[in-house]
Order: structure tokens, then C-alpha cells, then sequence
């Protein structure tokens, strides 16, 4: 197993598999966009997106990465997460 150092960059060579993390507000549905598109384009494979609560609440975070996926014409896996900060 390979465990990145501190110092390492990451390189688009160095995976296969991804999974996108977001709070879905409306940067991060850009970003959602361009990893749609860049799963898409490369051999690399979006394992799934997890939602959480951050710029929108969690149920609307959840809607805005359904919205995304119908225009992006994908159907990845959708998770929600938890629905406060588990930061505090």
C-alpha cells in the first residue's frame, strides 16, 4: 500500500478510481461538471459523490447533485452523508 507523503503531488497518473465529496452550492456544481467531464474524457472512473451539509443543507445539496447529473446526461451513485458538522 502506498501512503502519500506531505511533500508528494499527486499526479493524474498516480489513480484510477475517484469519488467526488461536495456540498453541491454553485461551485461546486461547476466542479461536479468538469469531474463528470473528465471521467468521461480519460479512463479514470467516478466511483460515486457523496453529499454533505456545508453551503446548502444536506436534502438540497442532494437535489442540486441530481439536478447536475440530468444535465450532464450521468448516473453516478449517490450518498448522503451527515446533515450537521461533525466539526462543531
Amino acid at each position: 500500500m502506498y501512503i502519500r507523503q506531505r511533500n508528494d503531488t499527486l499526479k493524474v497518473n498516480d489513480f484510477k478510481y475517484f469519488i467526488v465529496d461536495t456540498d453541491c452550492g454553485g461551485d461546486d456544481s461547476q466542479a461536479l461538471i468538469v469531474a463528470d467531464y473528465f471521467a468521461r474524457t480519460t479512463n479514470k472512473t467516478l466511483l460515486g459523490i457523496t453529499c454533505c451539509n456545508g453551503n446548502a443543507f444536506i436534502a438540497d445539496v442532494a437535489t442540486n447533485v441530481l439536478i447536475v447529473q440530468a444535465v450532464c446526461g450521468s448516473n453516478y451513485p449517490v450518498y448522503l452523508g451527515n446533515d450537521y458538522s461533525m466539526g462543531g
